[in-house]
């Protein structure tokens, strides 16, 4: 079976959280979504986005559903109502929306894009705004499994809702600092929003029953 070996990097923190993963190529992006989700350690509580760059400065943009792709129309018919035409192709709000293609995750599959795009992003989040930096290492013809895999990793994703990066600073900070008031407190937090350490064994075991491909 043919499948895709991508690094995915957390941006935006000070240290190194970053997961090498294979999945199987003949499926979509909403499933890439679910892998990284459990290989990075989120809890797959927010919306997402993957942005992949096209040609002439286009950018697509795989939505998590029809009401994101419905928004995105309802934001270029706004700017529309309220700039005078003259100016939209100078507007810069209306330019980067007219250059943005919207398609779904769930519909898009990864061999549309991933060998000619191997460089993209995914965004997760909207609020915290965690921005992934995915590779595409290599392709692999002969994966003998039908579910991803967790190759090699370091770092613990932050906490949900801990506050983006800023958020996530102080949050090291005070676990750094057991004298500190906000400890106790914040360690409590933390392990109500299911923050653990990576465990790629125990990953790869729920990746193994939860998301494999269905055979044909």
């Amino acid at each position: 079976m043919k499948a895709y070996q991508f690094l995915i990097k957390l941006e935006g923190v000070e240290q190194e959280v970053w997961r090498r993963i294979v999945i199987p190529a003949e499926t979509n992006f909403k499933r890439l979504h679910e892998t990284i989700q459990m290989a990075m350690g989120w809890s797959n509580y927010h919306l997402y986005t993957f942005n992949i760059p096209l040609a002439n400065g286009r950018v697509l943009e795989l939505a998590e559903d029809q009401d994101m792709m419905d928004d995105h129309r309802s934001q270029i018919h706004s700017v529309i109502m309220n700039v005078d035409l003259k100016e939209l192709n100078t507007n810069p709000n209306y330019q980067q929306l007219v250059r943005t293609d919207i398609k779904l995750a769930q519909k898009t599959k990864l061999p549309r894009y991933v060998e000619s795009v191997p460089t993209f992003t995914y965004r997760y989040d909207f609020g915290d705004n965690w921005i992934h930096h995915i590779e595409l290492e290599k392709t692999i013809e002969d994966y003998e499994v039908i579910y991803p895999q967790i190759l090699d990793g370091e770092g613990n994703c932050p906490p949900e809702d801990v506050g983006g990066p800023i958020g996530y600073a102080n949050y090291l900070e005070v676990m750094e600092d057991p004298q500190n008031e906000e400890h106790e407190h914040l360690k409590n937090w933390a392990a109500s929003q299911g923050y653990s350490a990576f465990d790629p064994t125990f990953t790869n075991q729920l990746m193994q029953s939860i998301l494999k491909l269905k055979k044909r």
